[in-house]
């Protein structure tokens, strides 16, 4: 017959095995738990990772001109071609005036972006400003403002370059702009212009 000091020692070996087996047990739920908190930090990160890649795709397709299936850099559209076949010549003498053009008013589309570009010569032109000879628009706004892109042209005398500028039109743009060319502020001498053409590019 077994004594009490026995059984309470087998008893004590059995609840020391279960301890241990339940405190593993423990352990591994622990590690279970940590491995599934990994799992979701990376899931989320790959996600994010993966919007990264679309919207650098879509900025790369943008500027190859690659979206929904349209060939890379479709070609500009002509909106408007003057002066292919002849040469235009505009002369400021008096200083004390105030400019020397030749202007044309066109409508462009809203939210469009066009290409203005031309060759243009000089002679003599000299004046206080760095850039006398105007070519460029006068788009008034529906807010009363006016903008006035333009291309940087000089002064001075120079042989036949081409020039141009780039101008995205404002939604709150009225219809029709005035395009110019010319002399403008204190200077005089003579320009020429030829193969004048405005591209819509986008």
């Amino acid at each position: 017959m077994k004594t009490p000091h026995l059984f309470a020692a087998i008893l004590l070996m059995m609840l020391t095995a279960s301890a241990g087996v339940l405190e593993e047990n423990l352990h591994l739920k622990q590690k279970v738990a940590e491995q599934e908190r990994k799992n979701i930090l990376l899931k989320k990160e790959n996600t994010l990772l993966e919007e990264k890649v679309k919207v650098l795709q879509e900025k790369a397709d943008c500027v190859e001109g690659r979206k929904s299936g349209l060939p890379t850099k479709s070609a500009p559209k002509t909106i408007t071609r003057l002066f292919f076949d002849k040469v235009l010549e505009k002369e400021k003498k008096d200083q004390l005036k105030d400019g020397c053009f030749k202007s044309w008013r066109r409508d462009l589309k809203r939210g469009k972006t066009y290409r203005f570009s031309a060759e243009i010569k000089a002679e003599n032109v000299v004046g206080t400003l760095s850039n006398p000879i105007k070519f460029g628009l006068m788009q008034p706004l529906e807010s009363g403002k006016v903008q006035w892109p333009s291309a940087f042209v000089g002064k001075g005398t120079f042989d036949w370059k081409k020039v141009s500028f780039t101008y995205a039109v404002p939604v709150d743009a009225k219809a029709a702009y005035l395009l110019m060319l010319g002399i403008e502020g204190k200077a005089t001498g003579k320009i020429f212009l030829k193969n004048l053409l405005i591209e819509e590019i986008r």
